[in-house]
């Protein structure tokens, strides 16, 4: 079975932050003691759901679709706002969010699944929009690609 594309992001964050909870559950007797993660974890997750917000409404406002599962409506190259500084906004916004989770756990290993979502992410969503978006804005796409960087 071929992954790429087919698991929705947000479908693969929450698979991801059951695995930290499970993980978080079965080796509990690694977990940190501090008292800044509740503030960890709002200030991860306000950033990671503001770079979400923002590239989403800069898809809107450009008219072209937000969905990554489905690349065939796919209308204009967004390269302003959020997407001057990251190409991939909603992913980091999803990768912040799982790191505020994972301050909030307090479980270092969780920091494993973390490098895991990076890498699936890039190997079986981000490099396939990357090719798609390559055929279908050549030039204009690898000048993009070659200025901003895929994460930050």
């Amino acid at each position: 079975m071929k992954l790429e594309q087919k698991i929705p992001p947000l479908i693969l964050v929450g698979i991801f932050a059951a695995l930290m909870f499970i993980t978080e559950q079965l080796f509990g007797s690694l977990n940190f003691s501090y008292t800044f993660n509740v503030l960890g974890f709002s200030v991860f997750i306000l950033i990671g759901v503001g770079l979400a917000v923002s590239g989403v409404s800069s898809f809107k406002k450009h008219k072209t679709t937000v969905n990554p599962v489905n690349t065939k409506n796919v209308s204009a190259l967004v390269d302003s706002g959020i997407f001057k500084y990251t190409r991939n906004p909603m992913y980091v916004g999803m990768l912040s969010s799982l790191i505020g989770y994972a301050v909030y756990l307090a479980n270092p290993l969780n920091i494993i699944l973390l490098g895991l979502f990076i890498l699936y992410l890039n190997k079986y969503q981000i490099t396939p929009e990357e090719e798609f978006l390559e055929k279908l804005f050549g030039r204009n796409y690898q000048m993009y690609k070659d200025s901003v960087r895929r994460w930050l």
